[in-house]
């Protein structure tokens, strides 16, 4: 069925089956939205024509445009199956698995300034009689073996590889000089190109060269000759392609009108293909020669090299930049987090955060309300990481809004849940709320979906609060309604509340902390906050042993002294 592949973009590697008219656009109504400020509220239409089966393309007076293989169409444009439309910062292929085009069928199709490159989806059988005059195994180990070329030759092309590629870092630039190289040893090279391949296996044209740079010129390959260079990595050498048996009968290469190309595969230091790259003539009377090819074959090998090289070099970048975000990240994400303690009378306090990654999803928050109340907030994002950590910040916001907005607690709940069900994230968060009056004591506690806080008592009892009045973690459930618990606080009481990688710590075995493990611990723990806090880190830790924590930590303790 006729669809369209987004191929760059937030919705990138989606399809859109494609009706008798679809309207692409920003506006919700269209079949296909590309929700993209620039993009007009409805961009362009495709349409089908019942009689033709064909496809057109229409700008529907948009700002910015719409282009088709790089051209902006004016009025009604037909469609060919690979055709690359792009509107604004958005790239689409038009796929048409029905098209009959004959010996020009495409597997893809891509824009290179001036120049387009189409790759022949036909199977050919090979009639076992070919006029290749040459193939060479493109190995380093094969290759040292078997050039045999004048030493003028080699020299030549070594010399003129390795100046060009020896400073290169970026495939950006591997990429032209490459080409430039090739057209300097082959004077009667008229066109090249690099074809890469992708992580998903995909054959992506990459970089083209002609000789003729004024010539709006379709550079053509067959895909039987690159499935051969591929499977067998080997570079071929033809004389004459309309006349070579091992690529016929086949219309679409006799109409490449190439009289002589040379193509060979592109492979890194351990044998890897990456792509290859092809140059061929158009003069019959000035062909390639087989010392020719193993001078390309030469220059296959450092090129595959080179690319391997800027590859990684690039992906060094991509992580030390990654790293330098990650540290900002954390940095943001600290500056979520209190400063520091409140400052009530008859009170001490003391909190632990320690994320798994640079950032994490667990929060805690102490919030000073209008009325002299505070509240100490412990949360816990399902999963960690930079996703969990984005909500998180976005619940900081949204839980200081809902207690500004709500005087009662329970109430408070419901909306910071609503607010975090509207975005259809298919998260949810784990949180508690401890909600502290200093002028007479009274302490409220509403539970989404937490691990109960624990009270120490000064008599040495240890306690789990509102465990009857628990609610629903947030974000599961619309409208759903909470309950709060209340109790005073006695003089010498201590309220602890944590997040599950405290007791979900493993040591190297495996084995974790354990809730009973974290209640004996508190049972025999100083009612003093700090002491408490500090003790119950030290007791995590000593368990870790040299393990890393698997998940993020947070722990949160206040004291009713006098």
């Amino acid at each position: 069925m006729p669809r369209l592949r987004v191929e760059s973009g937030p919705q990138m590697g989606r399809e859109y089956d494609l009706a008798t008219r679809s309207t692409i656009g920003r506006h919700p109504e269209c079949e296909i939205v590309l929700d993209v400020r620039a993009v007009s509220r409805k961009h362009a239409t495709i349409s089908s024509d019942d009689k033709t089966r064909r496809f057109w393309i229409e700008d529907l007076n948009s700002r910015n445009g719409t282009h088709v293989n790089d051209g902006v169409i004016q009025g009604r444009t037909p469609l060919r199956h690979g055709d690359s439309i792009r509107i604004c910062d958005v790239d689409l292929c038009f796929i048409d698995d029905t098209e009959n085009t004959g010996s020009q069928s495409s597997l893809f199709r891509k824009r290179f300034g001036r120049n387009t490159v189409l790759i022949d989806d036909e199977d050919i059988i090979s009639t076992g009689h070919s006029t290749i005059m040459s193939k060479i195994e493109v190995s380093s180990q094969h290759q040292r073996a078997k050039l045999t070329t004048t030493p003028e030759a080699k020299l030549r092309a070594i010399m003129e590889i390795a100046q060009a590629l020896s400073k290169v870092l970026t495939l950006e630039d591997v990429f032209p000089r490459v080409l430039d190289s090739l057209f300097t040893i082959f004077t009667q090279a008229d066109r090249g190109l690099i074809i890469m391949r992708s992580e998903d296996q995909e054959l992506v044209p990459t970089w083209s060269k002609t000789r003729n740079k004024t010539e709006e010129e379709t550079l053509r390959i067959s895909r039987q000759i690159v499935n051969h260079v591929l499977t067998t990595k080997t570079a071929i050498l033809s004389k004459n392609t309309a006349s070579d048996e091992r690529f016929n009968p086949s219309k679409s290469v006799a109409n490449l009108q190439i009289r002589s190309f040379m193509c060979a595969p592109l492979m890194d230091g351990e044998g890897n293909l990456l792509g290859f790259l092809q140059i061929d003539t158009l003069d019959a009377s000035n062909h390639f020669s087989e010392g020719d090819l193993e001078v390309l074959a030469t220059v296959a090998l450092q090129a595959g090299i080179a690319i391997d090289n800027a590859q990684l070099h690039q992906a060094a970048v991509e992580q030390i930049e990654l790293e330098r975000d990650l540290e900002l990240a954390t940095d943001v994400q600290h500056g979520f987090l209190p400063l520091q303690a409140p400052d009530i009378h008859g009170y001490d306090f003391y909190d632990f955060y320690q994320p798994a990654n640079h950032v994490g999803g667990d929060y805690y928050d102490y919030i000073q309300l209008p009325d002299g109340r505070v509240a100490i907030v412990v949360a816990d994002v399902v999963g960690h990481g930079i996703a969990a950590a984005l909500l998180m910040a976005k619940l900081s916001a949204e839980t200081r809004f809902s207690l500004a907005t709500e005087t009662d607690l329970a109430a408070c709940f419901n909306r910071l849940n609503q607010a975090i069900v509207d975005l259809q994230l298919d998260r949810f968060v784990t949180m508690v709320i401890a909600l502290i009056d200093p002028s007479n004591h009274q302490l409220q506690v509403v539970n989404a979906g937490h691990l109960a806080p624990f009270r120490q008592t000064a008599k040495g009892t240890l306690e789990e609060l509102c465990k009857e009045t628990a609610g629903l973690p947030i974000g599961i459930l619309e409208d759903y309604k909470y309950e709060k618990f209340e109790t005073e606080l006695a003089e010498g009481d201590t309220v602890i509340l944590m997040t599950d990688g405290i007791f979900e710590s493993e040591d190297s075995n495996g084995n974790q902390l354990g809730i009973a493990r974290v209640k004996s611990l508190l049972t025999h723990a100083s009612s003093d906050a700090e002491t408490t806090g500090k003790s119950m880190v030290a007791s995590v830790r000593k368990h870790l042993g040299r393990e890393a924590p698997s998940d993020d930590m947070c722990l949160v303790c206040f004291h009713h002294g006098s």
